[in-house]
């Protein structure tokens, strides 16, 4: 099973939850560097749901061939090229809102420090691939009927909070939305269209 999602989303929630439902193994986000101890995200460490597996090449493989044993979750630069054999879509009605989680994400992580100038280059980037690939799931979805799970109606009371993101990171923000607003123009014709 696959899983297409706009990173910050929840779906790894989702998906976890999924697998539980299907009973099968949830092999967490479909990137090759969840098959190394140095490179993978210590999502146990940072992420929301402790959720942390490594996985072994034969299960990569296995997910890349959509073993019906497996769930896998889609949310990197190019996901938006799984769209069409995705099992569910997840994304969010309020698209800002996966910008604002993400970056308060990676400071947490401690991967982005508020006060460097380079990380804040590399966040901004990160975030416009983030639009990129978003606006090829969002585009594909409003021309093709696929299943969408809202992160707003799956998570109806969540209250989050994005308070590490630095002040002066907030116009940048805006900016970059404004670059973007094909992308939230599109989405806001999506939730319009699909949502409850």
């Amino acid at each position: 099973m696959i899983v297409v999602a706009i990173p910050r989303s929840g779906a790894t929630r989702i998906c976890m939850d999924l697998a539980e439902r299907h009973n099968i193994k949830f092999l967490g986000e479909m990137s090759p560097r969840n098959m190394n101890d140095k490179l993978r995200l210590r999502k146990d460490l940072t992420h929301e749901t402790r959720f942390e597996i490594k996985v072994t090449p034969e299960e990569y493989c296995k997910s890349i061939e959509r073993d019906l044993n497996y769930i896998s979750l889609c949310n990197y630069p190019g996901s938006n090229l799984l769209t069409a054999d995705a099992d569910y879509v997840v994304m969010r009605k309020n698209l800002k809102d996966c910008l604002y989680s993400w970056l308060n994400y990676v400071i947490k992580g401690g991967r982005l420090n508020g006060n460097d100038g380079v990380a804040k280059i590399e966040a901004f980037f990160m975030l416009k691939m983030l639009l990129d690939t978003a606006y090829g799931v969002i585009t594909y979805c409003l021309h093709n009927d696929k299943e969408i799970i809202w992160y707003e109606d799956y998570f109806p009371n969540m209250n989050t909070r994005y308070n590490l993101i630095p002040d002066n990171w907030h116009k940048k923000l805006d900016a970059v939305c404004d670059e973007y607003d094909f992308v939230f123009n599109a989405h806001n014709e999506l939730v319009k269209r699909y949502s409850v």
